[in-house]
């Protein structure tokens, strides 16, 4: 089976760029190893419509990959609930999920913890984030009507 190496970066997103994501990942894969890149440029976590993860869910779904690969684990998704479901689609086809920089795998249970807290914290990032902005425009709505 080959490992899919899953990047995403938003057009907004001041991270690391797609192509040195890729690269960090296949440090992980050894040299005789088959892989393929998915990979959605431009493309915020929060889009549920992510061509090339949805690619990569078919290939899963269909026998193909035994490995996923990411950079971070925000490259998937930033909330509890969408990463339940993707660990689950990736149970019940046996495969194994890697964050390169978080530095762990879900193939062992301190793995699968690890993986539920940190989302737990993206979640509450995004939930943040979200937020900051919205206090933000309303800032600037109120500074326009003022001034």
């Amino acid at each position: 089976m080959k490992t899919a190496i899953y990047v995403r970066s938003a057009l907004n997103d001041n991270s690391i760029s797609c192509e040195a994501q890729i690269e960090h990942c296949k440090a992980l894969i050894r040299p005789t190893d088959e892989y393929l890149v998915y990979s959605d440029s431009g493309y915020s976590a929060n889009d549920k419509e992510k061509p090339a993860f949805n690619e990569m869910l078919s290939a899963i779904k269909s026998g193909e990959i035994g490995t996923v690969i990411v950079y971070r684990i925000d490259r998937i998704c930033r909330d509890i609930s969408s990463f339940c479901i993707f660990m689950n689609i990736l149970w019940e086809h046996n495969v194994t999920f890697t964050s390169a920089c978080d530095g762990f795998s879900s193939s062992s249970l301190y793995g699968q913890v690890v993986l539920k807290y940190l989302l737990l914290f993206a979640e509450m990032e995004r939930v943040n984030h979200s937020e900051r902005c919205r206090q933000g425009w309303a800032r600037r709505k109120q500074k326009k009507e003022v001034g």
